[in-house]
């Protein structure tokens, strides 16, 4: 419907204009994107940037700097807008808000850094502590065996029956004396 443009209020022409550019759709999915909008993964400057982007097409959803503060509160992560929101006083404009919300956000992040630094710094004890304990258990287990295959190796040779064969009569045996291969790790008879 064209109107004759002398004739037409501001709000007419606003109307017309909406009706001919805008796509009720597209303003509604908007309007619903800047309603529900979170911080999520992004940044904060980057979760900023698009609040101010869909603010500036729904600015009728925040009209006082007041609105503007409360909606970016509710957008940021709540380990964030915790930080924003406290203290003496509350922020009462978007440039506090956001300031607020950037060292809050470097503040977590260096937080975070130290505590996976400190798990790796664990995470390596933890490992230097298993391969000590493991050392010392192979240690411990050449001791008691300082021959270790060579006594495997010369069992066999030793004088005396070992043999557990029970088809055997029992009868008393003479018995034999064990002499044992002398250690060349610590020149004692084993």
């Amino acid at each position: 419907m064209r109107r004759n443009v002398l004739e037409m209020t501001w709000n007419d022409f606003i109307q017309e204009f909406n009706d001919k550019f805008y796509n009720r759709m597209a303003m509604k999915a908007q309007q619903n994107e800047f309603n529900n909008i979170k911080q999520g993964t992004m940044s904060v400057t980057e979760a900023v940037r698009k609040f101010d982007q869909l603010a500036r097409l729904c600015p009728h959803f925040v009209l006082t700097e007041d609105e503007r503060v409360r909606r970016m509160l509710d957008m940021f992560r709540p380990e964030i807008a915790v930080v924003i929101d406290s203290g003496e006083k509350p922020p009462t404009t978007v440039a506090e808000c956001v300031e607020r919300a950037l060292r809050a956000e470097y503040r977590l992040a260096q937080a975070k850094q130290e505590r996976a630094k400190l798990f790796e710094e664990k995470k390596k004890e933890k490992s230097q502590l298993k391969q000590n304990q493991g050392n010392q258990l192979n240690n411990q287990g050449n001791r008691s065996n300082p021959i270790g295959n060579h006594f495997n190796q010369n069992h066999n040779k030793r004088k005396g029956n070992f043999n557990g064969n029970k088809n055997q009569k029992s009868h008393p045996q003479k018995k034999n004396i064990t002499v044992f291969p002398t250690c060349t790790k610590c020149g004692k008879k084993h």
